[in-house]
């Protein structure tokens, strides 16, 4: 955005604030002191319900004006004290107020760690916990973003528009290990374990808090929940009545506008409206960048109808064009160039009494962004649909939810990948259920939670990714837990919980088994020790996926994807597919390239050279060279991956299982002398099944081939052999064969030629092939078989997560986090190890920064995130990765007409970097922020 509209936005800021100034003022003012005496410097003074409010002084003392009548109802808070409400009717205009010491964190609830209310100093689980006040200084376009500067967080931005989330665990460039709730409901896209921001109907002014709970979550989520559960808590109408609009733009071209309306009928009934639009640029490649050269040079600028044959596309085959130029500014880049989402949606809360609550929820989200896999870039277009009803009585909690996703079939541009030009949508539906019941045995001091859940997705891709596996595509889990917490005495609480699963489409089932052990010696401090088994399961995706994700060598070899649903076993059927067109199919064993193939290939050439010289041939010298085949190889075949290029053999691959995941965990949290908030967790994780992307058959690459050479030898031996058996003398026989060799060297010369010769072909000339497979066969192409395989028997690593925050005064507040990994990648005879494997994370990170958060006047934050590189094996975009020094900066002013004027910066210094290689180049975002609240 030009630097104009940047002050356009500011100009219109001041004029709404000179808009709002009222001529009549009531002013209430005081101290406020602690127990001991002593004046609180920085303590809130608040209107409830009302965004108008001030802070005190270094003496403790407020002064607070308004336009409001009285009563009015002021809230008095500080940290490490316990609020005070105090009703003004007007009477008296001082009010000294005085604060009793209270446990900040005892008196935060939590919701996520054990799905039932409890403190967070009492939660089984790390656990932490972003405020309003924190959301309202977060520089984050994306609400998910807002977390990356907790411990054992990791937040990928891939690009402008593209942001993936992940706790502790393997970081994947698509999925996600890390369960992403919005008040329960699964944002997690139905089947396909991804996670995508801008589709997932959060607005970020409706945000009241977010919960994360680092670590496996399978004994009470469910089988896939492996490295922990995100959040998103949204705020209830009843409670947070009222209206606000928020506008922001800036660079790229971003814009965006959220609106937020709730009103309160009464105490038992509200509703709230939310709407959010946001669009801008994409990073994108540089031409002039030979990495990005050849990136741009392997996307396709159409996009087209898939040609399905026998329930498979071809890839080489397109049907009708939808797009025809991709290319909209002409930069020879087709990638998108932008992005936009949208979400709307509706809630209706009933309270018929304190022990009932009712929510429904419905609504719908758009989406056109990128995106990245393993296999290479996409388009990731379409519309979701949504409805939710929540029930709440006593301790029974049920709820179901529902979602349409089109897919991005009718999109405009369609949901696609760039590698083949081809659609490739699925449209899903999804059906979640849950019910719960929470109950009490006084007499044994335990506190039970059991409850029952379903997941199931119905797909439909029109073959266009699922391939031959579209009618067998039904995803569906269910499971059943139960949680028992038993208080032995005041301070130690010990907690088991367990939870099967079944799939109906394994033959299998996973338990899940939980323990945890919690110590209070005060409130101030708890102390952890736990354990945990979690199940990863497939996704709908890696299951039934059947299709081409990349052209390798247009028309002759592509890349196919073979999910987990089909056995891909190379058996001594298997072969190595050529490359070479006419050229058959050889044995797998083949150690080079048979000297029948160039000698078949260059023959008819030689014979019509030799035919005139020869006349009427009265020694047969051209019957014996039709029928003659040499016996011998040249050069060596060479098997690699064609994503990285390292050495690689033909991999089985059996239908896929749930993996095991065993996790030891001791932690602390606590609150010392009401200013330092520590968290220490240490784990050790053990990973028994983990699936790797890889290639499942290798490419080939012929080294130290010499056709012409070879040739010559052959046919020079063999043909003089023949004449010296037809009587011919020896020397000639001899010097009439090296003539005729000296022309098939010729000719395999330029069959050998690594510019312009047959065999060149991009350096490619073949790809493993199996006897029992997932590709298709006898088709003519050439298909190098990609997949999920189990690479992993059991690995083991020790992790570390540590978490400091000081508060300085009640709303300005420093922090560092650092995590740390004893290992992060492994390798073939390393513990049980099949192929390399990484976690796609570094062995150390740390975040710093400082907050200040008044609720009015000036606010802010400051924070700088320390990535170092690391090895990324992420298929097409594997190497390794940029380190990331970034420093995010967000400031604002609140006034008190309900006006806020922000400016919010990722990326301050412009420090340039990629996420992964190959990917785009992230750079600085400055946006400037509009915020009205009535």
């Amino acid at each position: 955005m030009k630097h104009t509209t940047i002050y356009q936005i500011m100009s219109l800021a001041f004029a709404l604030l000179i808009s709002s100034i009222s001529m009549g003022q009531n002013t209430v003012k005081g101290t406020i002191t602690g127990s001991d005496g002593e004046p609180l410097f920085g303590a809130n003074v608040i209107i409830k319900g009302a965004s108008e409010g001030t802070i005190t002084d270094l003496d403790g003392y407020y002064s607070l004006s308004t336009s409001q009548s009285f009563p009015l109802t002021l809230v008095y808070s500080f940290t490490g004290f316990n609020s005070q409400e105090r009703v003004i009717n007007g009477v008296s205009s001082n009010v000294d107020i005085v604060l009793s010491e209270g446990i900040f964190l005892g008196e935060d609830i939590v919701i996520s760690a054990s799905r039932r209310r409890e403190k967070v100093q009492e939660a089984p689980a790390s656990v932490s916990v972003i405020g309003a006040r924190q959301l309202s200084v977060s520089p984050s376009l994306d609400p998910a973003r807002t977390i990356i500067n907790l411990p054992g967080v990791t937040v990928q931005q891939q690009s402008a528009g593209r942001i993936n989330v992940e706790l502790r665990g393997a970081n994947g460039a698509f999925a996600t290990s890390t369960f992403s709730i919005l008040d329960y409901r699964n944002l997690v896209a139905a089947g396909t374990g991804s996670f995508f921001a801008g589709n997932t109907g959060i607005n970020t002014i409706d945000l009241e808090r977010v919960e994360v709970v680092r670590g496996p979550g399978s004994a009470l989520y469910g089988a896939g929940v492996t490295s922990g559960v995100v959040h998103y808590i949204s705020k209830s109408p009843i409670d947070d009545p009222g209206t606000t609009v928020e506008v922001i733009g800036g660079e790229l071209n971003t814009f965006g506008i959220a609106a937020r309306h709730a009103t309160k009928v009464s105490d038992k009934f509200g509703f709230k409206i939310n709407a959010n639009y946001r669009r801008g640029d994409e990073f994108g490649l540089d031409p002039n960048d030979p990495t990005d050269a050849a990136t741009i040079a392997a996307l396709s600028s159409t996009i087209s109808e898939p040609t399905v044959f026998n329930g498979r596309i071809d890839a080489f085959a397109p049907g009708s064009v939808l797009v025809d130029d991709l290319d909209d500014d002409g930069d020879g880049n087709p990638l998108l160039d932008n992005y936009f989402n949208f979400t709307v949606n509706a809630t209706l809360e009933f309270r018929p009494s304190e022990d009932l609550s009712i929510n429904l929820t419905g609504g719908g989200t758009g989406i056109r962004s990128l995106f990245f896999n393993n296999q290479g870039e996409g388009i990731g277009a379409g519309n979701n649909l949504y409805t939710q009803a929540r029930v709440q009585y006593k301790g029974l909690f049920a709820q179901v939810f529902f979602s349409d996703d089109s897919g991005g079939f009718d999109s405009n541009p369609p949901t696609s990948l760039f590698r083949t030009g081809l659609i490739s949508a699925i449209a899903r539906q999804g059906l979640e259920s849950q019910i719960q019941y929470n109950f009490e045995i006084p007499s044994a001091n335990v506190d039970v939670t059991a409850g029952f859940d379903t997941r199931q997705v119905f797909s439909e891709s029109r073959n266009t990714t699922f391939g031959r596996n579209e009618d067998i595509d039904d995803y569906g889990i269910f499971g059943g837990y139960v949680q028992a917490k038993w208080a032995i005495s005041p301070k130690f609480d010990i907690l088991g919980a367990g939870r099967y699963d079944s799939f109906d489409f394994l033959d299998e089932g996973f338990f899940s088994p939980r323990a945890a052990l919690v110590y209070k010696p005060d409130p101030n401090h708890t102390f952890r020790a736990s354990f945990n088994i979690a199940g990863d399961v497939p996704s709908a995706l890696d299951f039934f996926l059947d299709f081409p994700v990349a052209a390798a060598i247009p028309g002759i070899a592509d890349i196919w994807f073979s999910g987990g649903a089909t056995t891909h076993f190379f058996d001594e059927n298997s072969v190595i597919d050529l490359t070479i067109p006419g050229f058959p199919s050889l044995p797998l064993d083949t150690p080079g390239l048979p000297l029948a193939l160039p000698y078949g290939a260059v023959t008819p050439t030689v014979l019509q050279f030799l035919g005139p010289q020869l006349g009427s041939d009265p020694l047969g010298i051209i019957p014996f060279l039709q029928s003659f085949v040499p016996q011998g190889t040249t050069g060596t075949f060479v098997g690699f991956n064609i994503f990285d290029g390292t050495p690689l053999t033909p991999q089985n691959n059996a239908p896929l299982p749930v993996a095991s995941e065993t996790t030891y965990e001791i932690g602390y949290s606590g609150f010392i002398q009401n200013k330092l908030k520590l968290t220490i967790d240490v784990y050790n994780r053990s990973i028994d099944g983990a699936l790797q992307f890889t290639a499942l058959a290798p490419a080939y690459s012929l080294i130290g081939a010499d056709s012409g050479g070879g040739l010559a030898a052959e046919v020079g031996a063999a043909l003089t052999t023949h004449l010296v058996g037809l009587g011919v003398p020896q020397e000639v026989a001899a010097g009439t064969a090296a003539g005729i060799a000296a022309a098939y060297a010729g000719a395999g010369a330029g069959f050998d030629d690594p510019v312009t010769g047959v065999g060149a072909l991009y350096g490619l000339i073949g790809a493993a092939e199996s006897g029992i497979g997932a590709v298709p066969l006898d088709d003519d192409i050439v298909h190098i078989a990609t997949g999920n395989q189990v690479s992993v028997g059991d690995i083991s690593y020790t992790g570390v997560d540590f978490g400091a925050s000081y508060y300085l005064t009640n709303n300005l507040i420093g922090y560092f986090n650092y995590s740390w990994l004893s290992q992060t990648e492994w390798f073939p005879g390393e513990d049980d190890v099949q192929n390399p494997f990484s976690l796609n994370t570094p062995d150390n990170k740390f975040r710093l920064g400082v907050q200040y958060l008044p609720e009015v006047a000036w606010s802010g934050s400051l924070a700088f995130q320390r990535t170092p590189s690391y090895n990324a094996t992420f298929g097409l975009f594997s190497g390794i990765t940029d380190e990331q020094n970034l420093v995010d900066l967000s400031v604002g002013y609140k006034f008190d007409s309900g006006l806020k004027v922000g400016l919010d910066v990722n990326n301050l210094f412009d420090s340039q970097y990629r996420f992964a290689p190959s990917l785009p180049t992230i750079g600085r975002i400055a946006l400037a922020k509009l915020t009205y609240t009535l």
